[in-house]
């Protein structure tokens, strides 16, 4: 099946919904990068050609304000990481392995 290097077969019938949604999301953070250097690479032209005070005049302070993307939402829920949650997870994982090591 294309890039993943899986047949068919075991992409369709022998992998588990969250494998799927795993390899789907890894494969759309490849573009993260790409549209991040776009967006430095427009603010930094329009900063040469148009000047810092126009657009700090116009709302413009930094790239993300020029070209928000879907995932710089994500950033700032990072911040709040916290020993609490850290241990939810861990728990979360303790649960799925154990009920995979039942079946």
């Amino acid at each position: 099946m294309g890039e993943i290097g899986l047949n068919r077969r075991e992409y369709l019938y022998e992998l588990k919904y969250w494998e799927l949604e795993a390899i789907r999301e890894g494969y759309d953070r490849r573009s993260y990068h790409l549209w991040g250097g776009l967006r430095w690479h427009a603010f930094q032209n329009m900063m040469a050609f148009v000047g810092g005070d126009a657009m700090r005049e116009n709302g413009i302070n930094h790239p993300k304000d020029l070209l928000p993307l879907p995932w710089d939402e994500g950033e700032e829920q990072q911040d709040d990481f916290d020993e609490e949650y850290a241990n939810e997870m861990l728990d979360l994982v303790d649960s799925v392995n154990k009920k995979k090591g039942a079946q």
